[in-house]
């Protein structure tokens, strides 16, 4: 959709066959209708956003929000133990158990990267993210 008025100019291109069938796969994919997909592709491309499953983006939301309460709660216990000048076994007990959470949220996270398709291997569930 137009960020204000009507859209002027129209481009055509040629496509094989296989191509245009991925197109309309990955558009359908989406829910869009295959010149708004090409056009929100297009633009993404262009300002070097990322097209990303709409499952994917939530799933990275919810994991940096994880990242963010742990470095909050890390740096909680940083600043009381620079209060009181001493730390006891259950400060470092819990500090443990958040790092650990911590090193599990970032697994997550990496094995989330490596799984994310190529530039060359078509997902068939987009968003452009950042839109």
């Amino acid at each position: 959709m137009p960020l204000h008025g009507t859209y002027t100019h129209r481009v055509t291109c040629n496509l094989y066959p296989h191509q245009h069938e991925l197109l309309l796969t990955t558009a359908r994919s989406f829910g869009a209708k295959l010149a708004p997909f090409l056009r929100d592709a297009a633009m993404a491309y262009c300002q070097r956003r990322t097209m990303l499953p709409e499952s994917l983006q939530n799933h990275l939301g919810q994991l940096i929000q994880e990242i963010r309460r742990v470095g909050t709660n890390l740096n909680q216990m940083a600043a009381h133990a620079n209060s009181f000048q001493r730390v006891t076994h259950q400060d470092l007990r819990n500090a443990g158990r958040l790092v650990l959470t911590l090193e599990r949220v970032v697994s997550v996270l990496q094995k989330t990267l490596e799984d994310l398709p190529s530039s060359d291997n078509a997902s068939h569930d987009h968003q452009v993210d950042g839109a």
